[in-house]
């Protein structure tokens, strides 16, 4: 049995709720609510050019097939270009975008770029190769590995001083299991450092979460985190290597 009956406004503030706008040195990146086949939210950059809008995808579609090892030959990103033309979207490099003149466009333009940019990455499910990384998955495995499945909480909201709203991604338990001792948010791109920076920032401000540690668990497989990433999230958190995190969830093992 369902435990409530949808509405109208119920179902749009659910929609709103999966959509976020950050401003970033690029512009402003919006997360739209759609979603690649690995589960991650498709996200679009929005850059103000002289003469109109410049909205691409950050070339992440891309990514993903060059973690599944697809080779990116000539023959396929002419067999991509036609497709994201469906789209009213351009390729160039594999980064999906579009420009648009006018303002009141951008937003439905964001929309089919995000569609183009997860067709591509739907082109990995064609192949035989291995799952991508989940660096998220990663972690959460080694936090449960470390402290036990019952002292770890995944993607409970907590509320800032100011009403915004986040979903933590890890929140770990004292010994009890009777009060939150520390929030982990994994960072495996350079796209996520503004969102996870302005959520520990709004929990840094809020004198009931402020003695909670925070920490930022960074993939320093990846030449996408850059040391100004990490200066940035020094200042709101504490980062950490996660070829570094077992000793940290360790020390917390010992000490609560």
């Amino acid at each position: 049995m369902i435990d409530r009956q949808p509405d109208v406004a119920a179902l749009k503030r659910a929609l709103c709720d999966l959509s976020e706008v950050e401003v970033t040195s690029q512009g402003f990146e919006l997360t739209l609510p759609q979603a690649y086949h690995t589960g991650n939210a498709v996200a679009v950059v929005i850059q103000a050019e002289a003469n109109a809008f410049y909205i691409h995808d950050n070339g992440y579609a891309a990514m993903l097939l060059e973690t599944l090892g697809v080779r990116t030959t000539p023959a396929l990103q002419a067999h991509l270009h036609r497709s994201v033309e469906a789209y009213g979207c351009d390729l160039a490099g594999f980064r999906v975008f579009r420009r648009c003149a006018a303002w009141d466009d951008v937003a439905f333009a964001a929309v089919t770029v995000g569609c183009a940019s997860r067709l591509i990455a739907d082109h990995a499910l064609k192949v035989d190769a291995p799952p991508v990384y989940d660096f998220r998955r990663a972690l959460l495995g080694k936090v449960e590995e470390s402290l036990g499945s019952g002292r770890i909480r995944e993607n409970e909201e907590y509320t800032a001083q100011k009403g915004t709203s986040y979903k933590v991604t890890a929140v770990v338990l004292d010994a009890r299991q009777s009060r939150p001792v520390a929030f982990l948010e994994p960072i495996s791109r350079h796209q996520a450092v503004a969102r996870k920076f302005r959520e520990f920032y709004d929990f840094m401000m809020t004198p009931s979460l402020v003695d909670i540690e925070r920490v930022a668990i960074y993939d320093d497989s990846q030449s996408e985190i850059t040391a100004g990433d990490i200066l940035l999230m020094q200042d709101v958190s504490n980062p950490v290597r996660f070829r570094d995190s077992t000793q940290r969830f360790q020390d917390w093992r010992a000490l609560h």
